[in-house]
């Protein structure tokens, strides 16, 4: 009949639309570039955390040795009539940087003596006076030692004073070089901060007697705390002054966004949200991954 091709063709057309999307990205599209068993991130070049600092290092120590083998230009003695002009250019240059000094030690201090604050008066009569040094707030080492003495009853009151006073230093640490670093920089110097630390363990004869899963608990539990007090600072360590962090989370945000077409039928997921149990799950994964924000050190995001 002469319809006969024409419903067929029809037929398959149907058959094509209703067939189950699904997506398009391979497993191995989202690893990392060098092959290990982590994920990568677009912002690292496609490299997981540790790859993409290994990366940066490289790169950081080619740069120096290339600049290390580059001859010195020539310093040509200037004239008499471009001796003004330099001089001029050259001290605009030096207040410009005294500028951007002055400003970013204004900043850092009003981070680290905020709870020092004099009123202007005093201020003026105490103008040659010392300012007081800044420390973590007692409550929050009064909280370091109690939750010790709770997780780690077998250790002794020494092991305790030598977290606590290694978590004071790194955090001081961290808001002395926040304002002076970049992104990268900084996680380097964090990064060998916790080696000083575990260099500290393995030569300390209070730590003689503890093994390796317990010195790691140990590692964790100052980051638990450091990180913890550290995020609660504004523009130390998380959206830094600098970075264009915030903007970067409003682009991910839209990104998620114009994503939010997609259900369970495009990941192949077979969701029965009749069933009261599946509905309980669905709804608890869900409070979960909006609860991430609210962790304020990595040990509690890891752990939802």
């Amino acid at each position: 009949m002469w319809y006969g091709p024409n419903v067929k063709r029809s037929y398959k057309y149907i058959a094509f639309s209703t067939k189950m999307p699904s997506l398009r990205i391979d497993q191995s599209d989202l690893k990392c570039k060098n092959g290990c068993d982590y994920y990568g991130n677009p912002q690292w070049q496609g490299y997981c955390s540790k790859c993409h600092r290994e990366q940066m290092q490289r790169q950081r120590r080619a740069e120096k040795a290339s600049s290390a083998t580059l001859p010195k230009p020539e310093q040509k003695k200037p004239d008499s009539r471009g001796l003004k002009l330099t001089s001029h250019s050259s001290f605009s240059k030096f207040e410009e940087k005294r500028l951007r000094q002055s400003e970013t030690l204004k900043k850092a201090n009003l981070l680290k003596f905020n709870m020092f604050k004099k009123s202007s008066a005093e201020d003026h009569h105490d103008q040659d006076k010392k300012q007081p040094e800044f420390k973590i707030p007692a409550m929050v080492n009064e909280g370091m030692k109690r939750e010790f003495r709770a997780r780690f009853p077998s250790l002794g009151a020494q092991l305790c004073r030598d977290c606590r006073v290694f978590t004071h230093s790194f955090i001081m640490d961290v808001i002395k070089y926040a304002n002076l670093m970049t992104v990268d920089e900084l996680s380097e110097r964090v990064q060998r901060q916790y080696q000083r630390f575990m260099k500290h363990m393995d030569t300390s004869p209070h730590f003689a007697n503890v093994d390796s899963d317990m010195k790691e608990l140990l590692i964790d539990f100052v980051e638990k705390h450091a990180m913890t007090y550290l995020h609660e600072l504004p523009s130390v360590v998380f959206s830094p002054l600098g970075t264009d962090d915030e903007r970067q989370d409003r682009v991910m945000s839209d990104r998620i966004q114009q994503l939010s077409w997609v259900g369970e039928r495009h990941l192949e997921c077979k969701l029965d949200k009749s069933d009261a149990q599946c509905r309980q799950l669905l709804y608890k994964a869900i409070s979960e991954l909006l609860g991430m924000d609210s962790a304020m050190n990595p040990g509690g995001k890891l752990a939802r």
